[in-house]
């Protein structure tokens, strides 16, 4: 059973009504609507501490990664092999896609059962405010070129291409995140060969776009979550930043791109469980641009959806988490959202 098929077996269980999929038209909007206004939030603290750097090939590398895993939940990544071009070729198409009107955009609508297409974060039911945000996901080429064609009849071609190059770099970029987070915690990747088994992970490409906000310290573009899988790898165009992370014992702390190109990578409550807690799942969010728009490029990594993950324990350690399948934790998140993991929680 592949991810795909999985996920939407999880989303149909759990329908959304449309006002719950369907983005404002952010173009005819010039006053924050009420439902968009969020209270006060918490500011980034100014931390001098930035976001620990790893770069691929280091012999460091997997001592950085440990470090960043345990204290932070969160890297920059330099060093990969995914060019300025490519990342800057997906922006481009990112950008296409949100400049298109509202009424052509949803011509790609996700469905109330859904997870792939056009439209707001599914998270959006767990919040009593909207997020000011809206994004496209693609789970397989399927979908990917069903939607495109939906939003242009006789131009999708170069949209699915640029694409399907940037999934096919990123998972083979995953293997190798995946194969160093195993080091780091000194498991062998022969024995977890399933943890990045390129034929059978689970895998989704979620565009994001923020658009110019009319009260951008009022609203919030995605609000604090943990993500799903093992880990996310993000762009962030232009290097604008509006990633924030909560830092234990700091509060949130920015994560902007340190250089052109660095990619960052989040820790998913999935890497969370295998550690038994000692690579913590990061909460964090993003924020609206204080002037002007921002896109974002998150890919979504983990294993089968059919392996169990079982919690690994240091001698004299607890295990702090019951054993549970993949596809069985991505049903869990949809139910009970941040509150998930304790869902898990060894009695």
């Amino acid at each position: 059973m592949n991810f795909t098929t999985s996920l939407r077996d999880s989303y149909a269980g759990a329908p959304l009504p449309l006002h719950l999929i369907t983005p404002l038209d952010f173009r005819s909007i010039e006053a924050l609507p009420a439902s968009h206004r969020w209270p006060d939030p918490p500011g980034p603290d100014q931390s001098e501490q930035p976001v620990p750097l790893v770069s691929l090939g280091s012999p460091q590398a997997a001592k950085i990664l440990n470090h960043a895993c345990r204290e932070w939940g969160v890297f920059q990544l330099t060093g990969h092999d995914i060019s300025l071009g490519l990342l800057e070729d997906v922006v481009c198409h990112a950008r296409r896609l949100f400049e298109l009107p509202l009424a052509v955009k949803t011509r790609a609508l996700r469905s109330a059962s859904g997870g792939t297409g056009y439209g707001m974060a599914r998270m959006s039911r767990f919040f009593d405010k909207f997020m000011w945000h809206e994004g496209f996901t693609i789970m397989d080429c399927c979908s990917l070129g069903q939607d495109a064609r939906a939003l242009w009849p006789q131009d999708y071609i170069p949209f699915c291409d640029t694409i399907q190059k940037y999934q096919n770099k990123m998972k083979k970029l995953c293997q190798l995140i995946t194969q160093l987070i195993l080091d780091s915690l000194g498991l062998s990747p022969t024995d977890f060969v399933e943890w990045s088994n390129p034929g059978t992970a689970s895998t989704a490409l979620q565009l994001n776009y923020y658009p110019p906000c009319p009260d951008p310290a009022h609203a919030m573009g995605l609000a604090p979550h943990t993500d799903t899988l093992s880990f996310t790898v993000l762009h962030q165009d232009r290097c604008a930043g509006g990633l924030e992370i909560l830092k234990g014992g700091t509060g949130w702390v920015p994560a902007a791109p340190l250089a052109r190109g660095a990619l960052v990578v989040i820790l998913g409550d999935l890497v969370h469980i295998l550690s038994n807690g000692a690579y913590a799942s990061v909460v964090h969010r993003a924020r609206v641009p204080e002037t002007g728009d921002r896109i974002s490029v998150a890919y979504f990594y983990g294993p089968s959806m059919d392996l169990e993950i079982t919690p690994v324990a240091v001698e004299g350690e607890e295990q702090r988490f019951r054993s549970v399948t993949v596809k069985d934790y991505v049903k869990l998140k949809e139910k009970y959202f941040n509150d998930a993991l304790s869902q898990l929680a060894a009695s």
